[in-house]
């Protein structure tokens, strides 16, 4: 398994709240309303329910995320009825009292043939899920 990871980046809020925010992934649908346009069209098809999150590109269709663990470090979810597996892993480390780094990570099992390939955009679909997370908080 290959591991992809974003820059960390810090958000102005305790790790336990900032993780509150995401006990239910269907607020973020209104979230994502509120960002300016040339923010949304960079996330490209996304939508939330209450425990996954849905992306849609026109490469390969729907990946649906589910979510596996919940805790007030981090949220895990793994990929439903597709053909690699994949987990998305956001980290809530907190740094002080109000501030709290988030980390996105993307586990991959790709056959070695695949990595440079898919590699680069797994990478830049790490950064964009570690900085999507923070957006939201």
């Amino acid at each position: 398994m290959t591991t992809y990871s974003s820059q960390p980046v810090t958000v102005a809020c305790p790790a336990a709240t900032l993780a509150s925010k995401f006990d239910d992934f269907s607020a973020m649908n209104d979230r994502i309303a509120q960002l300016p346009d040339e923010e949304r069209a960079r996330l490209g098809d996304v939508s939330f329910t209450r425990d996954a999150m849905v992306i849609t590109t026109p490469q390969v269709g729907k990946i649906e995320l589910a979510v596996e663990e919940r805790t007030p470090s981090s949220i895990v979810m793994g990929t439903k009825n597709f053909p690699v597996p994949i987990k998305l892993r956001v980290t809530f480390t907190e740094k002080s009292a109000d501030s709290t780094e988030v980390q996105g990570f993307i586990d991959a099992d790709i056959p070695v043939m695949l990595k440079p390939l898919a590699g680069p955009m797994l990478q830049k679909c790490a950064d964009q899920f570690g900085n999507l997370f923070s957006r939201l908080a």
